[in-house]
């Protein structure tokens, strides 16, 4: 008996939470419905500012529209390669030059070959030869002018199209903004001399509209384009400190190595 009022006291349990649970249930089906309504009003009414934005744009805004995407497609994509090549990272010369110097760690060269740093590229070009016992360095002079030029062709790659997005954008935009105040004095001209002002003001703002946007797209394409050709001069610049430190090294001390 004992054990058969236990068994009908939890399945009363049970049932008296089941409401409980259904309840919770069902409010977050409706939560997850209010949010999906919520992000396909908010995709509708994007879609909506882009058309409209194109209606008054014309074709000029299309063509903006377009660069922007491939402006910011570049952007991400050269920021996923560098973030690759390890150039967000502090540079590794120093370290390189303190322990070939001193001699203290005999495995850097395989260290070296972790890093993907094109600094760490350029190093392997003279120590491995070193490693190998190969006291003419010649071989390792012309490694480092190839493998030289290879990292700076991949960081230099796609830039053009970021310099070329700035400097058309803006020209596209005023080019947009001339054919609209053309229409718009072309519509006061047929008016005659019932024009309304309003008209014309209104023709104006509109043609501005593609010099906002191309200053818009140009912007950040010349931005990301001088961050990223500063990058490209630092890494330059300690590929041939760290070239020229390990021949002047290995060149001078020969015996040691």
């Amino acid at each position: 008996m004992t054990v058969r009022l236990l068994l009908q006291l939890i399945i009363i349990r049970k049932i008296i939470q089941l409401p409980g649970a259904v309840i919770r249930s069902a409010k977050f089906e409706i939560t997850l419905k209010r949010l999906k309504a919520k992000s396909m009003n908010t995709l509708s009414t994007l879609k909506e500012n882009l058309l409209h934005l194109l209606e008054l744009g014309g074709p000029v805004m299309l063509v903006l529209m377009v660069l922007s995407i491939i402006g910011t497609t570049v952007i991400i994509a050269k920021l996923c390669q560098f973030y690759s090549m390890d150039l967000f990272k502090r540079s590794p010369t120093q370290k390189i030059l303190n322990t070939v110097t001193n001699q203290t760690d005999k495995n850097m060269p395989n260290k070296i070959e972790r890093s993907r740093h094109p600094v760490s590229a350029v190093a392997l070009c003279i120590l491995n030869p070193l490693k190998q016992g190969k006291s003419n360095l010649s071989h390792g002079e012309k490694q480092v002018t190839l493998v030289g030029n290879q990292k700076l062709s991949q960081i230099e790659s796609g830039l053009w199209l970021l310099e070329l997005i700035a400097t058309i954008s803006p020209l596209l935009g005023l080019f947009g903004t001339v054919l609209g105040m053309v229409d718009a004095f072309y519509m006061l001209q047929e008016s005659g001399s019932s024009a309304d002002p309003s008209t014309l003001s209104g023709g104006i703002w509109q043609a501005l509209l593609t010099t906002a946007a191309g200053l818009v797209v140009a912007i950040p394409a010349l931005v990301s384009l001088k961050c990223f050709e500063r990058l490209k001069s630092v890494t330059s610049d300690e590929m041939e400190n760290i070239a020229s430190e390990l021949l002047a090294l290995k060149y001078n001390h020969p015996k040691q190595s």
